[in-house]
C-alpha cells in the first residue's frame, strides 16, 4: 500500500536508515512487504499509460493494483476505485 511507502519516507526523513532498520523489524510478520522489481514497474506504468482520459489512478495506485493481483491479496485503502475494478479491499 502506498501509504506504507509515505510512512516509511516520513521515518527515514525524521530518523534516517536506524529508524527506518527499527520500523521494519517492527512490522516483520504482520505486514507483508513486497518489493518492487522492473517488470512490476513496467506492468504499473502500462496500466497508467493505457488508462481513459478522465481516470483518477495514479502511479502508486498501479504499482499497487498489479502487486495486490499476483498476489491474490486485500488492498487496504478507503479509494473506492480499488473495488469498483475488482481489487478486493479491506475495510469492505
Amino acid at each position: 500500500s502506498s501509504t506504507l511507502v509515505k510512512v516509511a519516507g516520513l521515518i527515514f526523513e525524521q530518523f534516517g536508515t536506524e529508524g527506518l532498520s527499527f520500523f521494519n523489524d517492527s512490522i516483520e510478520g504482520i505486514i507483508h512487504v513486497f518489493w518492487i522489481n522492473g517488470s512490476t514497474y513496467q506492468e504499473a506504468i502500462g496500466l497508467v499509460t493505457s488508462q481513459p482520459s478522465g481516470n483518477d489512478l495514479a502511479l502508486e495506485e498501479c504499482l499497487t493494483i498489479v502487486v495486490a493481483k499476483r498476489l491474490q491479496a486485500y488492498v487496504f485503502a478507503f479509494n473506492g476505485r480499488f473495488s469498483e475494478i475488482g481489487i478486493p479491499t479491506l475495510p469492505r
